[in-house]
């Protein structure tokens, strides 16, 4: 009996070290159209029309990691907030970064509209090899119609990855009671105790 208690309590400490839950970290990186300082509701914008060339922009996510380098954390999820509003008539643009599909902007409204893309796996995995997200509009309709871009921000979550070379204390010390209920559970076996 005393081994099977034994037992079992190891296989529960293996378990909570093996589901201990990652520790998220929120980035974010604002583009500002306007210029610093300026968001939606000010008159801080850029024009994209038909006639003009589009405004390209940058997201780069590697400030942001905590002086974390890129190759020391997994970028789990993140999405791109817009914020816009048209000045005549309805124009559709479609965004993608690195080449990747992110959604299309459809200003409709005079009013400043905020939408929200949260990226696809394809987005994410781009975003992963260099912190860079380059998102380029695109004109999706045939209307000459212009609207305005106010900022734009890349935003999400990140993990740091485990050195698996130095495990942290924390572990060490939940397995503890498990290696050394483990290894009762080998001497009373050798010596014979039920």
């Amino acid at each position: 009996m005393k081994q099977a208690v034994r037992i079992i309590g190891a296989f529960v400490v293996l378990f909570i070290v093996s589901v201990q839950p990652a520790h998220a970290v929120v980035f974010s990186d604002l583009v500002d159209f306007g210029g610093p300082g300026l968001g939606p509701g000010t008159a801080g914008s850029i024009e994209v029309a038909d006639n003009v060339a589009p405004p390209a922009w940058i997201h780069d996510v590697t400030d942001d990691l905590d002086g974390q380098s890129l190759a020391s954390v997994q970028i789990v999820s993140s999405s791109l907030a817009v914020s816009y509003r048209a000045t005549s008539g309805d124009e559709s643009w479609a965004l993608a970064g690195d080449g990747v599909a992110i959604g299309t902007l459809a200003p409709t409204s005079t009013t400043i509209l905020t939408t929200t893309f949260p990226l696809s796996p394809q987005a994410l995995l781009a975003l992963q090899t260099d912190g860079r997200l380059d998102i380029i509009p695109t004109e999706s309709t045939s209307s000459t119609d212009s609207f305005r871009l106010y900022e734009a921000t890349l935003s999400g979550q990140y993990e740091p990855l485990a050195d698996p070379a130095i495990p942290e204390p924390s572990t060490l010390l939940l397995l503890a009671p498990g290696l050394l209920g483990i290894a009762a559970y080998r001497r009373d076996r050798r010596g014979g105790c039920a």
